[in-house]
Order: structure tokens, then C-alpha cells, then sequence
């Protein structure tokens, strides 16, 4: 799902040691609410999923999961520093 996936990317990447980290890994919050991440609704169901994570300058350290190319529906994925 597109949440585990997101969770890689923020363990592979020190999230914990990021500029910003607001409600990743918040039980409370949706994905589609943690920084950087746009969703859009799809499915008949209208679920939400990533179409794109934006965490430029955001001390990222690590890997990028080649995971991530997995979320169907991502268009943009930016993580420069």
C-alpha cells in the first residue's frame, strides 16, 4: 500500500533526521497529510494515493527505495538537495 511504501522511504532516508517530518508516522494523520506528499482520489472507491512527493532540501541521508516507483499513480518524485 501506499503508506508502507512511504514508510521505507522515510526509514531509508533517516527520517527521524529530517528538516521536516510533520505527521510522518502520525497514526492520526493520513499519508496524503505528511509533508510533502500530494494525493488524488482514484478508484470507484476514491481512495487516496501518492502522485507525488516533493522533500527537496530536506536532509534525506540514504537510498531511495526503488520501491516507490511501485505507487501506481506517482508522477513526481523530487528529493534534491
Amino acid at each position: 500500500d501506499d503508506a508502507g511504501m512511504l514508510f521505507e522511504l522515510y526509514d531509508a532516508t533517516d527520517g527521524d533526521n529530517w528538516k521536516n517530518n510533520e505527521h510522518w508516522r502520525d497514526d492520526n494523520k493520513s499519508f496524503c497529510d505528511w509533508h510533502g506528499i500530494t494525493c488524488e482520489a482514484k478508484g470507484q472507491n476514491g481512495a487516496p494515493t501518492v502522485t507525488a512527493i516533493e522533500l527537496d532540501d530536506n536532509n534525506l541521508n540514504g537510498i531511495i527505495p526503488s520501491l516507490l516507483f511501485h505507487l501506481p499513480e506517482l508522477r513526481m518524485l523530487s528529493v534534491r538537495k
